[in-house]
């Protein structure tokens, strides 16, 4: 198990074969899911998705892919976070991307896994800015990325879905926020 990161009650680390089973009752949750393009993902889609985030993606750099969020005080699965590429008008992007269990939503853990997830991408990533890409009726998520210094750039259509594309700048971050 290789740990990338922990805050006071969550540690980040590598995903591993065995987390497909938590990695699938979260993707299951329709209510985490909603906001979504693939409101569910079958058990091959997140065996393809685990094996990416094992292994990574090096064509950018080997920290973009995705980890497993575990609870500190109880060891348990508590969902995933990391980094995922988009393209743009030609444009490479990093967005910071994390899903939390629908039973610790409102306790702040999305905010400190978003929070820690923009110091380890600026610490870690050869980018100048990362980005959140979220639903434009997701209101929990706007909060959480305006929470976290990320203002909204623009609009795009993702999946017939209005989005908001939210960003920070290295220089504009505050690690202390």
């Amino acid at each position: 198990m290789t740990q990338v990161l922990q805050t006071d009650r969550i540690l980040l680390r590598r995903f591993v074969e065995s987390d497909l089973d938590d990695l699938c009752r979260l993707y299951a949750d329709q209510e985490v899911r909603r906001f979504f393009p693939q409101v569910f993902l079958s058990r091959a889609e997140a065996e393809e998705e685990l094996a990416w985030s094992i292994h990574g993606s090096d064509d950018l750099h080997p920290n973009l892919r995705l980890y497993a969020a575990i609870d500190r005080r109880t060891g348990s699965f508590i969902g995933r976070g990391g980094f995922v590429r988009w393209e743009f008008d030609g444009t490479v992007e990093v967005e910071i991307a994390y899903m939390i269990d629908k039973d610790l939503w409102r306790r702040g853990m999305g905010s400190e896994l978003a929070h820690a997830l923009l110091c380890y991408g600026f610490s870690t990533l050869p980018v100048q800015h990362l980005i959140a890409v979220i639903d434009a009726s997701n209101t929990a998520s706007i909060k959480t990325a305006e929470k976290i210094g990320m203002s909204r750039r623009r609009s795009i259509f993702h999946a017939e879905r209005e989005c908001s594309v939210f960003a920070v700048s290295a220089t504009d971050h505050k690690p202390s926020t």
